[in-house]
């Protein structure tokens, strides 16, 4: 079963769709990775230089059956492959309310898939697209930049809390600190309070606030493909966490030792 990795927060503009793109690529250097794009602006297909107007099928097609998941995702890179977006899915958002167990498409769409690892980039709303991500996944991970994305990150967790009793689940929340600053109060007072608040389900890992990886993006590239930028270190030492964590739930399923992770919910 894939390890599914929903990369959420409410506000925008907190480098939700920077880090989906580069772990996907970053884990994709290892392990077999789909990336999907749940936000109708399609900016996932441009990270890597497509134009996702000119995809078809895409995610919307698979929400709503009209193609099947293996058949809608396209190689990138390495292993990472791409289930694309476009300006088609905001108006799936809206039929979405007429489906039946319409939060629960998109899970079962990506099941028969054999990936290791799928990482969806939410739109910044908690929206049905983000509900749907958030129910396929078993780790959300909560991009914070500022106080106001750190206000709307326990909107998420609220959600969560409400999903939890409909779906008797639970998520492995993690948060990351991003467009950090070193020795910037702001940053550094944000970064205290995030530790108060989530203990060691924040990563060690920052995201320097760096106009390379903006740059980046909009030229239609990763962080890996700009390996002197420390954009490239922050979002390699993430991977690295990911998946020391991953390996670490694995030994502890074997050995039966606790873990200190926050989670919300009941038993998946």
């Amino acid at each position: 079963m894939p390890k599914t990795i929903a990369v959420s927060n409410q506000k925008g503009g907190v480098g939700k769709t920077a880090t989906a793109c580069n772990l996907a690529a970053f884990l994709g250097l290892r392990h077999r990775t789909l990336l999907v794009d749940l936000d109708p602006q399609g900016h996932c297909a441009r990270t890597f230089g497509i134009d996702p107007t000119t995809l078809s099928p895409t995610v919307y097609d698979v929400l709503f059956k009209r193609a099947k998941a293996d058949k809608a995702h396209i190689p990138l890179r390495d292993q990472t492959h791409l289930l694309p977006s476009n300006k088609e899915l905001a108006i799936g958002e809206v039929e979405l309310r007429d489906t039946f167990r319409p939060v629960e498409r998109l899970r079962d769409g990506l099941r028969p898939l054999k990936f290791d690892y799928i990482v969806i980039d939410c739109p910044p709303n908690l929206g049905l697209l983000t509900l749907n991500a958030l129910v396929a996944a078993q780790t959300v991970l909560i991009p914070v930049s500022a106080t106001l994305a750190y206000i709307a990150a326990q909107n998420v967790l609220e959600v969560l809390g409400k999903l939890k009793e409909d779906f008797e689940m639970s998520w492995d929340v993690r948060v990351l600190q991003t467009f950090y600053r070193q020795g910037v109060n702001e940053s550094e007072a944000l970064r205290e309070q995030l530790v108060v608040d989530f203990g060691e389900n924040v990563y060690d890992t920052r995201i320097n606030l760096n106009t390379d990886i903006s740059v980046a993006m909009s030229a239609g590239e990763t962080m890996i493909d700009n390996p002197r930028s420390s954009g490239y270190y922050d979002y390699k030492r993430l991977a690295d966490e990911v998946l020391d964590g991953n390996q670490a739930k694995a030994r502890k399923s074997v050995t039966g030792a606790p873990s200190s992770r926050r989670s919300v919910g009941a038993s998946r």
